[in-house]
């Protein structure tokens, strides 16, 4: 899974090769959607920020069990932020799926 992130003229310029700053586009959502379709990319946007907000969440939770599982004893935090970039920059969307515990709740 590839994530992008921006407001809609940057990811416009980087979809089209083009871009324009106009402000707060109107068209955001639309154009995310037809984005996300075309490339398989998640798009996030304002009205799916929980969502981003609780993937990116669950994300740090399962790259940071990484880091840790590769800690030895003479390792320091140096090491621990270096492994816990490795494991964020390595992390798809199948591990996210499957490592994330969750509850629904009501």
């Amino acid at each position: 899974m590839e994530i992008i992130k921006g407001n809609v003229s940057e990811i416009k310029t980087l979809a089209l090769g083009i871009g324009t700053t106009k402000g707060v586009d109107a068209d955001t959502v639309a154009f995310a959607k037809r984005l996300s379709k075309r490339t398989g990319a998640v798009t996030a946007n304002v009205e799916m920020a929980f969502d981003a907000t609780v993937a990116a969440v669950y994300a740090m939770g399962i790259c940071g069990k990484k880091a840790q599982a590769r800690m030895k004893p003479a390792d320091g935090n140096a090491s621990f932020r270096n492994y816990l970039i490795d494991a964020v920059y390595r992390l798809d969307g199948d591990t996210l799926q499957r490592g994330a515990i969750y509850e629904m709740c009501e």
